[in-house]
């Protein structure tokens, strides 16, 4: 039988990240293709938030919020979600391969994060803007 907290904090923890990420995805807003960074750019920056990740600077992750993402994810809940992962999936190790895609308007990064335990993914979406407007801790998926 599941401990009442322990389920709530998994549930916590998967709906802030989905609903997180989900609202973000919805207020997707239009400039021009010449306000995009560089692929390099963006992986440099996506890496940067698991660095602050790891360093728990979750006031420095939210600098590089867009609006939406400011009103719906705060340092609070953030550092929750982050401490919630590491305690399932044990202490931060490593970060290890990123993926980029497009959709609806979003630069999406998935980086392979290494825990002590078991791997997960973080995911940051930049707005056309360069401002970090979707973000979402799961799971790793399987090496394929």
């Amino acid at each position: 039988m599941n401990h009442p907290s322990h389920f709530n904090l998994r549930r916590v923890l998967s709906s802030v990240g989905i609903l997180s990420f989900a609202i973000s995805l919805a207020f997707a807003v239009s400039a021009s293709a010449n306000s995009r960074k560089s692929g390099a750019e963006r992986d440099a920056a996506a890496k940067e938030v698991v660095n602050k990740l790891a360093a728990e600077d979750f006031e420095g992750i939210r600098a590089n919020f867009n609006e939406q993402m400011k009103q719906g994810l705060s340092a609070e809940t953030l550092k929750k979600v982050w401490r919630a992962s590491v305690a399932r999936f044990g202490a931060y190790v490593s970060q290890g391969e990123i993926k980029s895609s497009q959709q609806d308007g979003y630069d999406i990064y998935v980086i392979r994060c290494e825990m002590k335990t078991s791997p997960i993914e973080v995911v940051v979406a930049f707005d056309q803007e360069g401002k970090i407007g979707g973000f979402l801790l799961r799971p790793a998926q399987p090496k394929q």
